[in-house]
């Protein structure tokens, strides 16, 4: 099943490539509003995966029964594809984010060790 254009949505398993939502320029595409919520999210996501050194605080989105879920993502990196992973252990909400690299999200372009 297709979710928003270019991103594969099974059950709660999201497959993003970021650059499917990017302009050239690097600023999103319009978007409807659910699909700029989205965008926002997997955006948050990375951003968040980029602090290396700072802790999760980024909760999940969905909304099981209509109520908040709330719990706090656990978010990662695939070694093999470098590919943003991230997961809810409570809603199982999860999934994988790539094409992240060099887009305004990756705080690592903003890391002491990238500047020198």
């Amino acid at each position: 099943m297709i979710g928003i254009t270019g991103s594969k949505h099974m059950g709660n398993y999201w497959s993003v490539d970021l650059r499917h939502y990017l302009l050239p320029n690097g600023k999103p595409v319009p978007l409807s509003p659910r699909g700029e919520r989205l965008f926002n999210y997997w955006a948050e996501i990375v951003s968040q995966a980029t602090q290396y050194d700072d802790p999760t605080t980024l909760h999940c989105r969905r909304r099981p029964g209509r109520r908040p879920c709330g719990t706090l993502l656990t978010i990662f990196f695939d070694i093999d594809t470098n590919d943003v992973i991230w997961f809810c252990s409570r809603c199982h909400d999860e999934g994988r984010i790539s094409g992240w690299e060099d887009t305004f999200w990756d705080n690592d372009a903003l890391s002491p060790d990238s500047l020198s």
